[in-house]
């Protein structure tokens, strides 16, 4: 099993499904953990949730399609637990539909959320890991959408087929400073995402 006592995690989307159970699943192996989404309400319960498990978490509003925020999530996650050792892009959204019944905003919003804010993920943590000179692990959510073609979220899967290049060209440049950047590639799960009853 996996040693993470006592380092810092970083978790966008971390306010419900796979994120949320991310960072119970850190918090339980003693890591620092500092969680990140959109809805304030909703960060509020998640962090009132896994406060249950440990006292070592915090929440930090963001929106991963801002560039600023991001860069701004990891320096408050390094102001408040000293360092960064974990970065998990995991914040995502989707849209349904054949391209031609999908407008131009519907692709600039999903690609800013799943795709650009990844990039953004990557890029800051890999930065301050690097200044930190110990490696780190940056690891970000694709999809089985990401690998098949699927008529219906075309934007989701050109968005997801992104991450895993970004990740594998990110995987070659970082490994000299022992940064391994890697990404989950998950079918279908259970989450508000699927089923907004979850």
């Amino acid at each position: 099993m996996f040693d993470i006592n006592g380092k810092v995690a970083v978790v966008t989307g971390g306010t419900s499904g796979i994120g949320l159970a991310t960072a119970k699943a850190f918090l339980e192996k003693d890591a620092k953990v500092v969680i990140a989404g959109r809805n304030a309400r909703r960060g509020e319960q998640a962090l009132a949730e896994l406060k249950k498990v440990s006292d070592d978490v915090v929440y930090r509003q963001c929106d991963t399609s801002d560039e600023q925020e991001v860069k701004d999530l990891i320096d408050y996650a390094v102001a408040t637990y000293g360092e960064l050792d974990i970065m998990y892009n995991n914040a995502g959204i989707a849209n349904w539909g054949p391209v031609d019944q999908m407008s131009g905003e519907d692709f600039r919003k999903l690609i800013s959320i799943n795709l650009t804010g990844v990039y953004y993920g990557i890029h800051y943590a890999a930065i301050q890991m690097k200044k930190q000179g110990h490696g780190g692990a940056i690891v970000s959510t694709s999809s089985i959408e990401g690998t098949i073609s699927n008529p219906n979220p075309p934007f989701y899967n050109a968005a997801k087929g992104g991450v895993n290049l970004l990740t594998q060209s990110s995987a070659l440049a970082q490994a000299k400073d022992g940064i391994r950047v890697n990404t989950v590639n998950p079918g279908y799960v259970d989450t508000g995402m699927i089923n907004p009853e979850a």
